[in-house]
């Protein structure tokens, strides 16, 4: 192939979907069809054509997943194009337009056919796979955050008050994720093939009809270190109990410092959506897991808001505060979970 792209003659775009990955994900048009495109040029070309595998691999397995219309891979980009649904909605969108009856009953429809499928070969992990995924995914960006200048002000103080809410601040809960700790609370992981990024914008609904499962997931991630379908739930807890993406539409924070107490102060809308979720997914983990796999999912909860929390820091510096408020109440959860 060329290293230069090839023009896509008669090709109109009608809006730009992209959120927060290198990808750009356009809604297109040609002639009277109406299709989603997901390009990305450079490095991350390759991991982007990975993930038309993973999507094909899935949809081999009994996910349901988008179909891929055409993929395009040269020298210096690749794409996909995928159908476009004028019925679908982000789970996001539709959680909030939704009964809570409705609500749960999709989340479990999502989560049994993921059991049913690729989460039900899952095999013991090795302690050599959870020892690569601790020093990678936690010690690191450990000592990332806790040498970030622009964290100084908010570490500096014993506990931190989140609007109006006390909590435990990470220098004095860094212990709880000391790597032979980590060791024995994910001791009982287990891997298998997953989706490995399953956001709430991640899951389209739609109307379920000619036997369709009523939802369909889109852009996975095959690139886990430690591929435990917990990591799945934990991305599900991200939002629900995490909060992220109410967090990430949080503007305005206000952050103080001085006499030994820092706080920080944002407004953020509250989601009985969210927390209604929240347990029905707690309750879904302590029904298909043992207990100490459901104190791991909220561990990995942890782990997903350290991964994020170093792109944070260079993507979004005014708003990192919020972001560490997440990532402390996650920390808290698990801490007050053990009794630490």
């Amino acid at each position: 192939m060329s290293g230069t792209p090839r023009p896509d003659l008669g090709l109109r775009i009608v809006a730009d979907l992209s959120s927060g990955s290198s990808a750009t994900t356009l809604l297109c048009r040609r002639e009277d069809r109406l299709f989603y495109r997901k390009f990305v040029f450079g490095a991350d070309k390759d991991r982007l054509f990975a993930q038309t595998e993973h999507l094909l691999e899935l949809a081999q397995a009994g996910v349901p997943v988008t179909p891929i219309l055409e993929v395009l891979r040269d020298e210096v980009h690749c794409r996909y194009d995928m159908p476009y649904r004028a019925d679908a909605v982000d789970f996001f969108g539709y959680l909030h337009t939704h009964s809570p009856e409705e609500n749960r009953a999709r989340m479990v429809a999502i989560l049994d056919s993921l059991v049913a499928s690729i989460h039900a070969d899952a095999v013991p992990a090795t302690g050599e796979a959870i020892d690569r995924y601790i020093q990678r995914k936690v010690v690191a960006r450990l000592e990332i955050l806790l040498d970030a200048g622009l964290l100084a002000p908010l570490l500096a103080g014993e506990s931190l008050v989140v609007n109006g809410r006390a909590l435990r601040n990470l220098p004095g809960l860094v212990g709880l994720l000391e790597p032979a700790r980590l060791r024995e609370l994910l001791a009982h992981d287990k891997v298998a093939r997953l989706h490995g990024d399953l956001t709430v914008e991640n899951i389209l609904c739609c109307d379920g009809e000619g036997g369709s499962p009523g939802f369909y997931l889109i852009d996975p991630n095959g690139g886990n270190l430690l591929d435990t379908p917990l990591l799945d739930y934990a991305k599900l807890l991200q939002s629900f109990h995490g909060g992220y993406e109410l967090l990430a539409r949080a503007r305005e924070v206000t952050v103080r410092t001085g006499t030994g107490k820092v706080s920080i102060d944002f407004s953020v809308d509250p989601s009985p959506a969210y927390a209604r979720l929240h347990s029905d997914l707690d309750a879904y983990l302590r029904l298909h897991h043992s207990r100490a796999e459901v104190t791991s999912a909220y561990v990995h909860e942890v782990v997903h808001w350290l991964r994020l929390m170093p792109y944070k820091l260079i993507s979004d510096p005014v708003r990192v505060p919020i972001f560490y408020a997440g990532l402390l109440r996650a920390l808290n959860a698990v801490a007050d979970r053990l009794g630490w």
